[in-house]
């Protein structure tokens, strides 16, 4: 694990922080060290998160895991996919994580699933035709008139009208 953060060219206190938080990814999850250290490389380069905090990130996998059906393994897989989308969607580490696994529990699929279904939810939905529908039920997607709100909080408002919304609207939306 220090020979893969070690090529990553960061430094030495990073190397060593990134190591340590992945020998106890190997202690507290079902992931290998080899397997932590390439997911924290991940989740830490996609949401722009420090080497320093990346125990935040494995606090977060681990804590709900142990809350949830849902392993740290397969949040790390879904972070490895679509990670990047989501923050370029405006959505937070620990929101993204909150999606993928809602997603994991009701779907059971593996991480990489997830994560591909993901990125492209965050990638369609701010399309002209997206954007249309989603403002058709009235729900507000620009902030001001050059920026968009975010996935997190656009997915929110549709989720609150969901239930409202006749099955084909939900069809709709959905596709």
């Amino acid at each position: 694990t220090m020979a893969t953060f070690g090529r990553q060219v960061v430094k030495q206190a990073e190397v060593i922080e990134m190591t340590r938080t992945s020998l106890l990814a190997a202690n507290v999850t079902t992931m290998k060290a080899a397997d932590a250290a390439e997911a924290l490389t991940a989740a830490v380069r996609q949401f722009n998160i420090s080497y320093e905090a990346s125990e935040r990130v494995l606090d977060a996998w681990n804590n709900v895991a142990n809350k949830n059906a849902v392993t740290a393994k397969q949040l790390a897989g879904a972070v490895s996919l679509g990670g990047v989308a989501a923050r370029t969607a405006g959505v937070s580490f620990e929101q993204y994580t909150a999606i993928t696994s809602a997603l994991a529990e009701a779907t059971r699929q593996a991480g990489s699933t997830l994560g591909r279904s993901l990125r492209m939810i965050f990638t369609r939905m701010y399309r002209p035709e997206s954007l249309r529908a989603l403002e058709q039920l009235n729900i507000q997607v620009r902030e001001g008139t050059k920026s968009y709100r975010s996935a997190w909080n656009i997915l929110s408002d549709l989720a609150s009208v969901w239930p409202k919304l006749t099955r084909a609207q939900q069809i709709d939306i959905a596709t």
